[in-house]
């Protein structure tokens, strides 16, 4: 969906870009997601897994908590024939989020706060000199986020929109004995969400809405750098088919088409509480591919 999420609580992966998004359904779930590309780099890979849950509490369910706990780890090899050094890159990063909602009336409103643990080893080798450097960095970061949402029907279809606002990654810098440091990519996110919901049907011994349709639209700014300005759109037919178009538009850009298209698919199984959901996505740079893998399973409490 181009990342368009940051006021979509609907699925785990969107905790990435607003630690509100910790409070959805009541459920436990645990997620794995794998990306890779073959722009540049050699051998560029990120893996990532994650588990959490949402439960209410007291019986008028007004108040709601979340947790998440995470570790991505990132690999990257640079190393062309015409070049005299190669560089590696490793990073590891554990996260845990926590947060809580509220209910008023028709009206939800979520905070969420995350920490992360960041360590960095790159290692550089001279094909030259035949030597080999090794640099190992660490730092603390802290993510902060908030959402609002509107709870409506509209001739039996559920109508929920939101909007939301995060600061991830905001920390110390990445640093190493010899006093080098590099910056934590710090950004802001604002999002706009709208999610429709059909009544339910049965299928295969579940009740799941037979159409669910959502469309984001996202800014971010990075640190140091310009706006991104992301939209996407799922639709989704009885948690069996997933369907996902989006874009990136990057201001400040010379390139003559500053935009990049994503889409995406998904296959799902509702059976009882259990939802399980294998999705593919790709992104289309302007020397290669971004290929992203996830598989979520979810309990529905």
């Amino acid at each position: 969906m181009g990342q368009a999420g940051a006021a979509d609580n609907s699925n785990p992966s969107t905790i990435f870009l607003n630690p509100a998004n910790v409070i959805g359904a009541p459920r436990l779930y645990a997620q794995g997601a794998m990306v890779t590309s073959d722009v540049f780099y050699k051998d560029y890979w990120i893996r990532r897994a994650s588990a959490g849950t949402s439960w209410s509490l007291g019986k008028s369910g007004a108040v709601t908590m979340g947790l998440d706990a995470s570790y991505s780890k990132l690999h990257a090899s640079l190393g062309f024939d015409f070049m005299t050094q190669s560089e590696t890159l490793d990073e590891d990063v554990l996260a845990l989020v926590a947060g809580v909602g509220f209910a008023s009336g028709h009206n939800d409103f979520l905070i969420g706060i995350g920490a992360k643990r960041f360590s960095e080893s790159q290692t550089s080798f001279d094909y030259y000199m035949g030597e080999s450097v090794t640099e190992d960095r660490d730092a603390m970061a802290f993510d902060a986020g908030f959402e609002a949402r509107h709870r409506a029907t509209l001739q039996g279809w559920d109508v929920n929109s939101a909007l939301g606002v995060a600061m991830v990654n905001a920390g110390n810098d990445l640093e190493t004995g010899d006093g080098y440091e590099d910056h934590l990519p710090r950004q802001f996110n604002f999002g706009l969400n709208t999610r429709m919901v059909s009544p339910t049907v049965g299928v295969l011994s579940a009740r799941v809405p037979l159409i669910t349709f959502c469309a984001s639209l996202d800014a971010m700014q990075p640190r140091d750098d310009d706006w991104v300005w992301m939209a996407g759109t799922e639709l989704a037919v009885a948690q069996i088919f997933f369907l996902r178009n989006g874009i990136q538009t990057y201001t400040g850009n010379h390139n003559p088409d500053p935009s990049l298209a994503t889409w995406g698919a998904g296959v799902g199984v509702p059976a009882g509480k259990l939802r399980a959901r294998l999705d593919y996505g790709r992104q289309g740079e302007y020397f290669g591919k971004l290929e992203h893998f996830e598989l979520t399973l979810e309990w529905t409490l």
